[in-house]
């Protein structure tokens, strides 16, 4: 392996938090039309519809599960009323789960514990809880 855990982690989260945030203020900066040619119509009205609902919390849970389209959120997150410093916070706290999980397996391949993806799992059915709770399940 080319670097340990900590330095992978850093890198990782820094570059994907760097990049959305770039990509949250190229939305912000061009406004909708250059976002409707990076990103189809139909899933932005829909992500902007939920967001415009739930704010913050709603940019968080969709970087935190795998069922959304990634680039697609910052746009989205972009296009709304969210500042970008919560837009900031939400990116990196909802980033947090993955990195660590994706750094975990690169740094250690699928030689995990049985306990860590035990806790994996139930951590993965907690988010979708919260996010059946919080937002009634719509994805």
């Amino acid at each position: 392996y080319v670097y340990n855990f900590a330095f992978a982690f850093t890198i990782s989260l820094t570059a994907t938090v760097l990049g959305s945030q770039l990509a949250f203020l190229l939305a912000r900066w061009a406004g909708r039309p250059l976002v409707e040619r990076l990103a189809p119509v139909n899933l932005l009205d829909k992500w902007y519809d939920m967001s415009a609902q739930k704010g913050m919390l709603f940019f968080m849970f969709s970087f935190m599960l795998p069922i959304f389209p990634s680039d697609v959120m910052n746009y989205v997150a972009g296009l709304s009323a969210l500042s970008p410093r919560r837009f900031f916070i939400a990116n990196l706290l909802g980033r947090l789960p993955g990195v660590v999980l994706m750094t975990a397996i690169g740094a250690y391949g699928f030689q995990l514990s049985l306990g860590v993806w035990i806790g994996i799992a139930v951590a993965t059915i907690i988010m979708f809880i919260a996010w059946r709770k919080l937002f009634g399940g719509r994805s």
